[in-house]
């Protein structure tokens, strides 16, 4: 009997033993994340820019929101861990970004991350940006890294679908060149309304060898009934060759670079 209870105490203490190294590690790990997650903090300078996307005709048939962090030289980029950026600061970034877009019915693209997508925030995020810019219709646009692991995929797919009930599109964007890259959205594409191609990635060096080209995306796209977008057009050549693949919607610095909101509407108040 004594030996019994013995073994017992043992387990009981093994476990006891396991359970605070679990606590100890997940303290540690969300320490690390708040540390490195200076995207929340107010004194983080974070702004968002609009740029245009067109038809093949020219005319505006939407915007997209793209999120900017000076550097040193005082250049506005992409900023680094968009992870870290929780969605209420989102919300707060793009509340004086839609008082400056037209109340007409055009797209307005938003970039979130994976983690944000899904986060418990998400569904709260969409319905309110929905609030805000009626007429226009949200999408939302997701970059795929092709060499990193997504989890918690099933509960990716619910809450895009959900989006789509809401009526927003979702869009992944900057799809590549390689077989990489579409093995890497493939699971996808069921949720997925928009897919978006840079020029960038299809200019060929002599002699290079794409595994896939704009073509093969347009193909792709028709058959699973998904637009297609083709970014960073640049020149009269490249739109040309969105005519020629029958790409009807582009963006690029041929239509015109992003514009720093704030800025636009400071200028506005001058006058």
């Amino acid at each position: 009997m004594l030996a019994f209870l013995t073994r017992i105490l043992l387990w009981v203490t093994l476990a006891l033993l396991v359970l605070a190294l679990l606590v100890t590690g997940i303290f540690f790990y969300r320490s690390r994340v708040r540390s490195r997650n200076y995207l929340a903090k107010e004194q983080s300078e974070l702004r968002y820019f609009i740029q245009q996307q067109v038809d093949s005709h020219g005319d505006i048939t939407g915007y997209e929101c793209l999120l900017r962090q000076p550097d040193n030289e005082g250049n506005w980029r992409l900023p680094e861990h968009l992870e870290t950026l929780p969605l209420q600061r989102v919300i707060f970034l793009l509340d004086g970004v839609f008082d400056g877009l037209p109340t007409l019915p055009y797209t307005l693209a938003i970039n979130l991350d994976y983690d944000q997508i899904i986060s418990p925030e998400f569904d709260y995020f969409v319905r309110w940006a929905q609030s805000r810019i009626t007429p226009m219709q949200l999408v939302i646009e997701l970059t795929i890294d092709p060499q990193a692991e997504y989890p918690k995929r099933r509960r990716f797919l619910r809450q895009a679908a959900q989006a789509r009930q809401y009526g927003v599109q979702i869009a992944v964007d900057n799809v590549g060149n390689r077989q990489i890259d579409l093995n890497a959205i493939e699971w996808m594409l069921p949720v997925t309304d928009i897919i978006k191609a840079s020029m960038r990635q299809f200019r060929k060096a002599d002699g290079e060898w794409l595994d896939l080209n704009l073509q093969f995306w347009r193909k792709l796209a028709q058959q699973h009934h998904i637009e297609l977008v083709l970014m960073g057009v640049e020149d009269d050549q490249d739109a040309e060759l969105a005519k020629l693949l029958k790409i009807d919607h582009m963006q690029g610095y041929l239509y015109g670079r992003p514009v720093d909101v704030a800025q636009r509407k400071e200028r506005e108040h001058e006058r």
